[in-house]
């Protein structure tokens, strides 16, 4: 595809093209056209999940600074270093993020729910 860009007489339309094609191809996959003459596409013909899946996904840490997120924009009223403070004097020092969001589902979980 790359030889076909530079023997074109429009080359920065083809290299564009080509730079959409190499880009679609890594997120999933793109069809060739070149081949096909005059049949009906598939359904999936351009599914870029054929070879790859993107999954959404947030760590303790994360779900703890989206609270400091949500405070800051008002959409918690939550003193989340105070609740940290106060869930960390109720473990002791091994108090983790992880274990926080916990305890924060069980004691405030309309507040979790604004954050996940």
């Amino acid at each position: 595809m790359a030889e076909e860009s530079l023997d074109s007489t429009n080359f920065w339309p083809a290299y564009a093209t080509s730079f959409i094609i190499l880009c679609l191809a890594l997120m999933g996959d793109y069809p060739d056209h070149r081949g096909r003459r005059g049949s009906g596409k598939r359904g999936d013909h351009y599914t870029l999940r054929r070879h790859r899946a993107i999954t959404y996904a947030r760590d303790p840490e994360q779900t703890y600074r989206a609270l400091y997120a949500a405070k800051a924009v008002g959409a918690i009223s939550l003193d989340v270093r105070g609740a940290f403070f106060a869930y960390r004097n109720r473990t002791g020092k091994r108090a983790t993020r992880k274990g926080f969001m916990r305890w924060l589902r069980d004691k405030q979980p309309e507040i979790y729910a604004k954050v996940q």
